[in-house]
């Protein structure tokens, strides 16, 4: 499982710096958009897990500064989710049914009532942040700075931190049901979470500078 979910997280890390650029971009530039469709259906076709990313390529023509040709930015988006899964899973194509019944074999059991679903994040959060015993996420110390790092990202680059939150409550909503929890499960958060931290490390060293300074 450790193969497919590590290939499958580099490849959104990917999608999301092609998405972030496509964001900020003000001269109507297309490449960004195939590109981050291109990393999400070379991360779909590497685990199914990953599906939540399709909605990625879509939020970044959503909430882009340039509001030009959106349809053509769409189509590109699509054609490279649907270009690269093809490519790299054409059995999907060319035998559907051992490809579904592959697929099928994979169902998790899952509850959606909310008591599993708090369980369930209480898990994860822990999982990635936790600094126990067992716990091999990168510790309380990220997610402080992570949460520092989304507040300077909401000030100074809105889009980008929509396109983040939104991306993570999906697939929080979508990893949360089910009933056997794994870590790996929020892998594809992980980069977020440190990309955040990187942001927040940023501005406290600022905070201190400027406290020392006067």
């Amino acid at each position: 499982f450790v193969l497919p979910d590590a290939l499958g997280t580099t490849l959104s890390f990917g999608a999301f710096l092609a998405a972030m650029a496509a964001i900020g971009d003000r001269t109507g530039k297309r490449a960004p958009h195939l590109l981050c469709g291109i990393f999400v259906g070379l991360a779909v076709s590497v685990t199914i897990r990953y599906a939540s990313m399709a909605i990625v390529p879509f939020l970044a023509v959503g909430v882009a500064r340039d509001r030009t040709k959106l349809m053509t930015k769409l189509g590109l988006a699509l054609v490279g989710i649907l270009g690269a899964f093809i490519l790299t899973s054409p059995r999907a194509f060319t035998d559907p049914a051992s490809f579904l019944s592959g697929m099928t074999s994979l169902e998790w059991r899952s509850d959606p009532s909310m008591e599993n679903r708090l369980e369930s994040l209480v898990f994860y959060v822990q999982s990635m942040f936790g600094s126990s015993a067992g716990r091999s996420g990168p510790g309380l110390i990220t997610l402080l700075l992570a949460l520092i790092g989304l507040g300077r990202l909401l000030a100074s680059r809105p889009r980008h931190a929509l396109l983040f939150a939104l991306f993570a409550g999906v697939h929080i909503q979508m990893v949360t049901p089910i009933i056997e929890r794994y870590s790996r499960h929020v892998l594809v958060l992980y980069p977020i979470a440190c990309l955040l931290a990187g942001i927040g490390l940023d501005a406290s060293a600022g905070a201190v500078n400027a406290f020392l300074a006067d």
